[in-house]
């Protein structure tokens, strides 16, 4: 398996999971028999389905010495490039896909929720499956119904292990959603009076788990949240013994509640109203963190920081699809280090790649966070799951966001306005910024230098820094 994982890390420059690893080689079969029918090599690929998607067909098609040639995508406004993780995918819209020879391209679509739909809408215009038009990891009945006796199983087991009275809180999402789920939580578990509370989650979630502390944890797999998930649809209201979360995402083809996404809520009512059901003088309640000791400032003598002249620098985001080109951080860096400031990138080497090689890598604990901020100084980051979590930091923050166009319904939003730390009240001390955002503005270098020399000039004439 280490091999395997190496080699998507070469391709996409991203360390893999269990799960995505086995994702993946699902997805790799169905295209092995897709390259029995048709000679991939020789076809235009297109892909139908989140970046996330597109990004592991891209991996996979590689190896059949073919590419992602774009994504199709129904929402007009995501026309032109786009940015996920270390590629640039070009977005079009269905009529740009439909102008070209149908006996050019094939189109895969790869999209748990919308797949039905998305099929639907090529075969009406003449596309044949099996020919140029294939799904991937197609949810048939018999799966489902897989997933529903998996879900049984499941709960059946946690019943057996902490009793019948057990309720679960299934956790799902970035670390973000996580962190905020964790922070009204036990307003929730007062109120209904649940006295065996068990919360359920993948790896990530159990980190948020150690940081909060709170009931009894068990890790699961992603196709058990699936299960679990599929199981909830089945049962409908009359199911009474757990509670998911995220109610918004994955597989759900009801109950999206675009509201939440409407002018004058903020992501914060997300949690506090649209999934608990709480007054709005509800606080988010906070975990405690660890304090600086003096492992933390021997990393930063390994590393060859100075404690308050140090800028620790976030560049990763996955919420966010229009994302600053490679060229603004290695602006940021450079500037920063004329104007006398250390810099470290916050990356969790598992899963990231720093593409900025002669910065040095600061990774450490979610409880240990807010002590590396302080000590550093200053943090410049994507408005990400991250900043959620160390709202509360005791240092300049520079909070980075793309420039508000409006909503898009179909994606979550990543604005300053329904996202920033402010609006949502989770801080008051942070910097918040927009960047501008339109295709080709990636080349724009002198556009970039620009946005990087505000930042440091802000953190020079303000004392953002620590001297």
């Amino acid at each position: 398996m280490e091999g395997e994982m190496m080699e998507y890390r070469e391709i996409s420059g991203k360390k893999l999971s269990n799960d995505e690893l086995i994702l993946r080689r699902k997805v790799r079969k169905e295209v092995e028999k897709i390259s029995e029918q048709i000679p991939l090599a020789s076809k235009k690929i297109y892909a139908m389905g989140r970046l996330s998607n597109a990004d592991i067909l891209d991996d996979i098609l590689h190896d059949y010495h073919s590419k992602v040639e774009a994504v199709v995508d129904n929402n007009r406004d995501k026309v032109g490039l786009h940015a996920y993780g270390n590629k640039i995918f070009d977005i079009v819209t269905p009529e740009d896909f439909w102008s070209q020879n149908c006996e050019e391209v094939v189109l895969l679509i790869f999209s748990f929720r919308f797949w039905s739909e998305m099929r639907e809408q090529m075969i009406r215009k003449g596309y044949v499956e099996g020919k140029n038009l294939f799904v991937i990891n197609m949810l048939t009945a018999e799966k489902k119904l897989a997933f529903i006796k998996a879900g049984v199983k499941l709960l059946q087991s946690f019943e057996e292990k902490y009793g019948e009275d057990v309720f679960i809180f299934l956790l799902h999402g970035p670390i973000g959603d996580n962190f905020l789920f964790y922070s009204f939580l036990p307003y929730y578990v007062q109120r209904e009076d649940i006295k065996n509370p068990l919360c359920i989650g993948t790896e990530l979630s159990r980190r948020i788990h150690r940081l909060f502390g709170l009931y009894n944890f068990e890790e699961v797999t992603k196709e058990q949240i699936f299960s679990l998930e599929y199981l909830y649809m089945f049962l409908g209201n009359g199911n009474h013994k757990f509670k998911i979360l995220q109610i918004w995402e994955f597989d759900f083809h009801f109950n999206r509640c675009w509201i939440r996404f409407r002018p004058g809520f903020t992501f914060m009512d997300t949690f506090r109203k649209y999934v608990y059901a709480l007054e709005d003088k509800k606080t988010p309640l906070l975990p405690a963190f660890a304090e600086c000791d003096q492992q933390v400032k021997e990393h930063f003598g390994r590393l060859g920081l100075h404690p308050g002249l140090t800028v620790i620098i976030a560049p990763f985001a996955y919420s966010i699809v229009a994302q600053p080109p490679k060229i603004f951080w290695q602006c940021l860096v450079s500037h920063l280090r004329e104007a006398g400031y250390d810099v470290a990138v916050n990356a969790r080497t598992e899963y990231e790649t720093n593409f900025l090689s002669d910065v040095p890598v600061m990774s450490y604990e979610l409880s240990d966070s807010l002590a590396y901020l302080e000590y550093a100084g200053a943090f410049v980051s994507m408005r990400s799951g991250f900043c959620d979590v160390t709202s509360q930091a005791k240092c300049h923050k520079v909070i980075l966001y793309p420039e508000y166009k409006g909503i898009d319904y179909e994606r979550h939003r990543s604005d300053i306005y329904f996202g920033g730390l402010k609006n949502m009240g989770l801080c008051n001390d942070a910097w918040e910024l927009e960047y501008r955002y339109y295709e080709g503005i990636e080349e724009e270098t002198a556009y970039w230098e620009s946005f990087a020399e505000q930042i440091v000039a802000g953190l020079k004439e303000d004392n953002k820094v620590v001297h």
